[in-house]
């Protein structure tokens, strides 16, 4: 497995300048798929940990608020 290194340029100011940003992609293994699918389309929290010998990535779904907790901050 690898993980993938992604550098993309953005044009501004009519050219004259450009803006430019990675980003990191770590492909799921198909073995790793049923874990990863119930995660799809919804909104995650990703943090990864340092480890010895590599890094821990840590997904965790975000919780909604609910409406109950939306009125009280309303009144």
């Amino acid at each position: 497995m690898r993980i993938y290194r992604r550098v993309s340029k953005k044009n501004y100011l009519h050219g004259k300048r450009v803006y430019e940003y990675e980003r990191y992609y770590v492909p799921v293994p198909k073995r790793f798929q049923q874990y990863v699918k119930p995660f799809a389309d919804q909104d995650v929290k990703v943090r990864v940990e340092p480890e010895k010998e590599g890094f821990t990535v840590r997904v965790q779904t975000r919780s909604k608020p609910n409406s109950s907790a939306k009125n009280l901050q309303g009144s």
